[in-house]
C-alpha cells in the first residue's frame, strides 16, 4: 500500500497504472484506460495530494485479498497554494496475483462520505 499511497500523492500516472490489472474495475468502469482518464485529469487538476488509509483491514479473497479503510484525501488546487479541499470515505479494492506472480489491483471502489 506504500506504492499506492506514493504514486497518488506524487501524481505519478504511469506508476499508479502499473499497480492495477489491465480489466480492473473501478468507479470509473471496466479496464486501465477508464481508470487512467480519470486520474490523469484529477492529477493534472491539483499540485498536492495527502492520501490517509485509517484502519485498513484485510481478508483472504479467492487467489487473493480484499480490503477496505475509511480514507481522508486533502487536495490543493493549483501550484499549490490554492484553496484546500478534505474528503473523507470509504476505500475498498481486491488484490490478486497478476502476470509473472506481481500483485495487481483487480476491484478499486470508493466512496466520498462527506
Amino acid at each position: 500500500m506504500a506504492e499506492f499511497v506514493g504514486a497518488y500523492r506524487k501524481g505519478d500516472l504511469d506508476r499508479f497504472l502499473s499497480l492495477f490489472s489491465p480489466d480492473v474495475r473501478s468507479n470509473y468502469g471496466v479496464g486501465r484506460e477508464r481508470l487512467k482518464s480519470g486520474y490523469r485529469r484529477f492529477f493534472a487538476d491539483t499540485a498536492r495530494r495527502e492520501l490517509v488509509l485509517q484502519g485498513l483491514v484485510w481478508e483472504p479473497f479467492g487467489d487473493g485479498v480484499r480490503g477496505w479503510s475509511d480514507v481522508r484525501v486533502s487536495t490543493r488546487r493549483g501550484f499549490g497554494f490554492g484553496p484546500r479541499s478534505d474528503q473523507r470515505g470509504k476505500l475498498s479494492l481486491t488484490v490478486e496475483t497478476g502476470e509473472a506472480g506481481r500483485l495487481r489491483i483487480s476491484e478499486f471502489y470508493y466512496m466520498v462520505t462527506q
